[in-house]
């Protein structure tokens, strides 16, 4: 089973504009929940959660191979350089496969001692359009973007209590 979901922007104006597209999806955890992604860079944030200095993708966990999604701490980190697919696995079997095309970015949201978190694929980072990074889109121009999100198990073993947000 699978959702497919796809967004496309298309500049009719005359001039160029910034254009920036994303997705937020929300996932719950159990308390054996992972995942796991690949990236090529973290960056961190100031206090105001605005990204601030570019680190090793490891620098404050290393999701390329599957760590632990819940905890008592604000995850709010964007990682640049994404490899475009990250997997979601549950203590309870179930397994998630999300997958993105236009998006070389992707923001983990887990707020302090939540059950759920979110995965946003982007094709910028936070706070583009005033670091002069904004992808511009020319007259004429389509951005476009795609999600997938597959389920790797069935319907009949899906937890009643715990289903996927």
């Amino acid at each position: 089973m699978q959702l497919s979901i796809s967004l496309s922007l298309f500049n009719a104006g005359d001039r160029p504009m910034p254009a920036g597209l994303g997705f937020h999806p929300y996932f719950m955890a159990d308390a054996a929940t992972t995942l796991r992604f690949g990236a090529r860079s973290l960056w961190l944030s100031t206090p105001d959660m605005l990204p601030d200095r570019e680190a090793p993708a490891d620098a404050l966990g290393d999701w390329s191979r599957l760590a632990i999604v819940r905890g008592d701490r604000l995850i709010d980190n964007v990682y640049g350089g994404w490899d475009g697919a990250a997997t979601i696995e549950r203590g309870d079997g179930l397994r998630l496969t999300l997958t993105a095309t236009g998006a070389d970015w992707l923001h983990v949201y887990r707020p302090p001692g939540s059950a759920d978190f979110c995965l946003e694929p982007v094709s910028h980072m936070p706070d583009a359009i005033h670091r002069g990074t904004m992808p511009i889109l020319p007259p004429g121009g389509t951005a476009s973007l795609s999600m997938t999100i597959a389920i790797d198990k069935s319907d009949q073993t899906l937890p009643k209590s715990d289903a996927i947000a």
